[in-house]
């Protein structure tokens, strides 16, 4: 850099000598940022500069603050936040009425149907249900039939996640259940969460800013239903919401599962005969448009 400026006076250019002549200055700060100084008052000794093993539990309680949630399950613990969920399988009529028992003495329950069974390749409908958060039933297709009559009391609160899908997916059981019903995805609707779709796992990390792992997910996720129904269910008092969750939405759901369940029926004739109708306006108004152009067009 200084042999150049030294031989400014050789540079035939004009222009050229002129703009290194005013960047004299830049030149020189930029040829000193570049140069590395051996000689800096550096204290530390290089192995004081090694990063250490992060914080995780600080580091996780930071990004679940900021609702960072893929860092956050980076960061936590197997510990972290766990429920620790007992899921038994249930095989004989025996298990079934250990069942029913546990569901007429909480006056309460938990359920999802799942076309999957935990645990298994192949697509096999389960139903799982619990009547806290500490255990859960996995009740088999060929025995969940046994429910119908506990599920259709109208004393016992049913606590489930998307109730038209649940209606669907329990509709070959003949299990059906119109009374009492919290629909979780519907309260976390109602109460503002504006989210396209929506799961359990997801409602328990925007409400309890937990990860369900998918360790025994389904029996998680149903576990998880009750702390999610104590929260939704103070949110729709809060905004008296219940009315419409209960009078509105829930009949609307059993509406719905029907339609999609059974079909609807159509008249064929009466459309037909509107169809017609239809046609034959179109083309007065055809005939009228042309008329006011003074002549046909496309």
């Amino acid at each position: 850099l200084e042999d150049i400026y030294k031989q400014l006076d050789m540079i035939d250019k004009p222009k050229v000598k002129e703009k290194l002549e005013k960047g004299r200055d830049i030149a020189k700060l930029s040829r000193d940022l570049a140069v590395l100084d051996a000689s800096a008052p550096v204290k530390s000794r290089i192995r004081d500069l090694c990063l250490d093993e992060p914080d995780k539990e600080t580091l996780h309680n930071i990004f679940r603050s900021l609702e960072f949630k893929r860092l956050a399950q980076e960061y936590a613990s197997e510990e972290t936040d766990v429920i620790d969920v007992e899921l038994k399988v249930i095989s004989t009529h025996k298990g079934l009425k250990e069942v029913i028992d546990a569901i007429k003495k909480a006056s309460q329950c938990a359920l999802i149907a799942s076309n999957k069974k935990e645990g298994t390749l192949f697509e096999e409908p389960a139903l799982f249900i619990a009547t806290n958060k500490r255990l859960v039933y996995e009740v088999a297709s060929q025995y969940a039939g046994g429910l119908k009559e506990i599920l259709a009391d109208q004393q016992i609160t049913k606590i489930t996640y998307d109730y038209k899908n649940t209606l669907k997916q329990l509709h070959h059981n003949g299990l059906v259940f119109f009374h009492h019903v919290f629909d979780i995805k519907l309260a976390a609707y109602l109460a503002g969460l504006s989210y396209a779709s929506t799961t359990p796992s997801d409602l328990a990390w925007r409400y309890l800013k937990r990860s369900i792992s998918d360790n025994n997910r389904t029996a998680t996720e149903v576990a998880t239903l009750f702390e999610l129904h104590d929260i939704l269910s103070q949110e729709l008092r809060d905004k008296d919401l219940f009315k419409l969750h209960d009078e509105l939405e829930i009949p609307l759901s059993v509406v719905l599962y029907k339609m999609e369940t059974c079909g609807v029926s159509l008249d064929l004739k009466l459309l037909e005969e509107l169809s017609n109708d239809c046609q034959k306006k179109i083309i007065a108004l055809e005939k009228k448009l042309y008329r006011l152009a003074g002549e046909e067009f496309n």
